[in-house]
């Protein structure tokens, strides 16, 4: 039987020795003080609830960046002699330009299948999980991999929730004049991650309605996702969303909606995650059968 391993990176919220024979590359938070930048690997040097102490305040400047060509190589070479074949679920490549490292390294180690991968979190947890557990019934090889991530983009999605534009804002990835409007009107910012990158689905006054809306939107895409019939259900937040009633109030109305009999997942959302959105956040991810 081949050995096989896989190699996520930090975003997956997957900790090293979590699962035997995966990995975790971590990513890099800059942190930006007044001109004087400290770097710190997530998962390592930093955890979720030491970057929201960062982010708190209006002093730093808070960015993030792909690990070196030399730690990915580093990690390559450290366990590529004990396999024969190594996956590479990396942070998604509209988000992030490491999956074009990735593709170099790929280049020279042919034992390396780098993957596209759309999900961060709970998502990429699920996807290794699976993997293993086709890996310990000997059913998992190239084919089976590349089959299962074009189908579970119809079954699977995250729903993302912010009403704290400020690291968006910051990153790009949301223009100065959404943020205005969003903050102005008091509305809570619902964003989809897929195959097209960030999604911004639009914004309402309750996280609730936001909630809702964001079902009905991929039960129009995918008329075969049953929220009463889901494979997994799961919640990320960051340590200050526990502390908003509004947001306390949408994860338990969720979680009156879903099947008692599905084991709910919940973690926190990477720091390297947080960097980007920001101090009042929390995410639900669904896969349906």
């Amino acid at each position: 039987m081949k050995k096989t391993a896989f190699i996520v990176d930090s975003s997956s919220g997957i900790k090293n020795n979590q699962y035997q024979d995966v990995y975790v590359l971590p990513l890099i938070v800059n942190i930006n003080n007044n001109g004087k930048i400290n770097s710190f690997h997530d998962g390592i040097d930093i955890d979720d609830v030491q970057i929201a102490k960062h982010l708190e305040s209006d002093n730093n400047d808070v960015k993030t960046s792909q690990a070196s060509a030399g730690e990915i190589i580093k990690l390559v070479e450290s366990i590529y002699e004990e396999y024969d074949r190594i996956y590479v679920i990396h942070i998604p490549s509209k988000i992030s330009s490491s999956y074009n490292t990735w593709k170099m390294i790929e280049g020279e180690y042919n034992k390396i299948k780098v993957l596209k991968n759309n999900d961060v979190s709970l998502g990429t947890k699920w996807t290794i999980e699976h993997f293993i557990e086709l890996k310990n019934k000997n059913k998992l090889n190239d084919e089976v991999v590349e089959q299962y991530l074009n189908e579970i983009g119809s079954k699977r999605f995250a729903a993302l929730f912010v009403y704290d534009l400020k690291q968006l804002k910051k990153g790009g990835r949301v223009s100065n004049i959404k943020s205005i409007v969003v903050q102005l009107l008091g509305l809570k910012l619902t964003v989809f991650l897929d195959e097209n990158g960030l999604n911004f689905f639009g914004a309402n006054k309750s996280f609730i309605k936001s909630a809702q809306n964001a079902i009905i939107d991929f039960n129009k895409r995918h008329n075969n996702f049953d929220i009463k019939n889901l494979k997994h259900f799961g919640i990320v937040t960051t340590p200050y969303s526990k502390q908003d009633s509004s947001i306390m109030e949408c994860i338990n109305d969720m979680k009156n909606k879903i099947d008692k009999n599905i084991k709910i997942d919940e973690g926190s959302i990477p720091a390297v995650i947080m960097s980007h959105t920001g101090l009042k956040a929390f995410a639900f991810y669904f896969e349906g059968k």
